[in-house]
């Protein structure tokens, strides 16, 4: 986002003589008071002297100039903080005000979170007795961890068959919040194969395209 303090210095020593110009007019407007804006009042009666001597060819020395960056510096310091603590957030100001001011108007809607437009690869590991560790990766990223604005994957499965089944022929066993997901077999499902298809799920519930089908024996 493009800083709404001006930093040439001409531009500057306009803008923020608005700036505090309009903060004195509408101060109480703002549910504020004059000691709250003392510290930048004098922070501006600062910089005015310190501008108001290197802008001057008889008083414009280097150290003069110097004095003008410092000045300047703890000024625009001071706007921030003044800004970041009492404008901000202060629903007294309108939309309107921030644009008499310079200052800049926030987005206060959030944006939704996207429905999920890639598939989970799965892959799983049946090297633990009983136990397939089921690891997902997005197939874009490529990455072993949920997708932005996500809130998981959904693990569907169906147990038994050597003929994969379709989607309609699994059911749901989890939400799973991150990989590796493990799924644990009871001794009398032993060396049956199990069927499982993914799909990321988003923070609003919306779900993603399926993973490929893919299946294992239990161990």
């Amino acid at each position: 986002m493009k800083d709404y303090i001006p930093h040439q210095q001409a531009v500057f020593h306009t803008w923020q003589e608005v700036l505090i110009a309009y903060l004195l007019e509408k101060l109480s407007a703002f549910g504020l008071t004059t000691a709250e804006l003392e510290p930048l009042m004098a922070l501006q009666a600062t910089w005015r002297d310190a501008w108001a001597a290197a802008s001057n060819p008889a008083t414009r020395t280097p150290a003069a100039i110097k004095a003008k960056e410092e000045a300047m510096a703890a000024y625009i310091a001071g706007i921030r903080q003044f800004v970041q603590e009492y404008l901000t957030k202060n629903h007294r100001v309108s939309d309107a005000d921030r644009l008499n001011m310079g200052l800049p108007i926030h987005d206060t809607t959030p944006t939704p979170a996207p429905v999920p437009a890639t598939r989970p690869i799965g892959e799983a590991d049946f090297s633990e007795y009983l136990v397939h560790t089921l690891r997902v990766r997005d197939s874009a990223s490529g990455g072993e961890h949920k997708l932005p604005h996500t809130v998981g994957f959904e693990v569907w499965r169906k147990i038994g068959g050597e003929t994969m089944p379709g989607i309609d022929e699994m059911h749901l066993v989890a939400l799973a919040l991150h990989s590796p997901y493990r799924a644990v077999y009871p001794s009398a499902q032993q060396n049956q194969r199990v069927w499982y298809a993914f799909r990321w799920v988003s923070t609003r519930g919306e779900k993603g395209p399926w993973s490929e089908i893919i299946s294992a024996i239990i161990p």
